[in-house]
């Protein structure tokens, strides 16, 4: 007040008409999806100490090998594990799946990231992965079954009962795996799989129709 400028850390303050408040804060939630952040900038703050790598690969879906966070330029986007090919399945996906119904994904590739680049129209049945142990659950054994065995399903009715249970109409495959880690869907199998046919494909990202119900 009277042409005087204060800065208190905190407390009450009486304003007069006239007076002008503004307020810094330190940081904020951002903008968006973080998955649909450039990873040419993920890898930039990561360089600059902003981001982990942990948080690098969990939260913006971009895997980093150390040689790259040192080299790290404008070509670091070969190393996301959600690829501009996952992000179109991710929106033909969006554009396609019904109100209840989930996808049948592998959490060690990019879909795992599809609910929240799809703004949570897409839901894989596998988001990030659970605790330890998980695949010892009984609660986790109809979809482990499906995940597994999603190529027999013209043949196994405890596969299409695991596919109705979860309301499962379409199977997604990511480009790429994170680490280029083994699959846990036979991706190579399913082309030829009877009860299954491929519906959208971009780059390696591929979108199949469960037809055998």
């Amino acid at each position: 007040a009277n042409g005087t400028i204060e800065r208190p850390l905190k407390g009450d303050h009486a304003l007069e008409a006239g007076d002008t408040v503004i307020v810094r804060t330190a940081g904020g939630g951002g903008y968006g999806p973080a998955i649909e952040r450039d990873a040419a900038m993920v890898a930039l703050d990561v360089v600059q100490g902003y981001v982990s790598l942990e948080a690098a690969r969990s939260v913006y879906g971009v895997v980093m090998a150390a040689q790259a966070v040192v080299t790290a330029n404008g070509s670091i986007s070969q190393w996301s594990v959600v690829t501009p090919a996952d992000r179109a399945a991710f929106a033909w996906l969006a554009s396609h799946v019904r109100p209840g119904e989930r996808v049948l994904n592998d959490h060690r590739d990019g879909s795992v990231w599809a609910y929240a680049s799809s703004g949570g129209v897409v839901v894989p049945v596998f988001g990030a992965k659970p605790g330890g142990g998980f695949e010892n659950d009984p609660a986790f054994a109809d979809r482990l079954l499906l995940r597994s065995s999603v190529a027999k399903i013209a043949t196994d009715e405890a596969v299409r009962e695991a596919a109705r249970t979860w309301s499962v109409r379409y199977v997604l495959v990511g480009e790429r795996t994170v680490g280029d880690s083994p699959r846990l869907i036979d991706a190579d199998s399913l082309p030829d799989a009877a009860g299954l046919r491929e519906v959208f494909r971009s780059g390696d990202a591929r979108v199949y129709e469960i037809t055998a119900r």
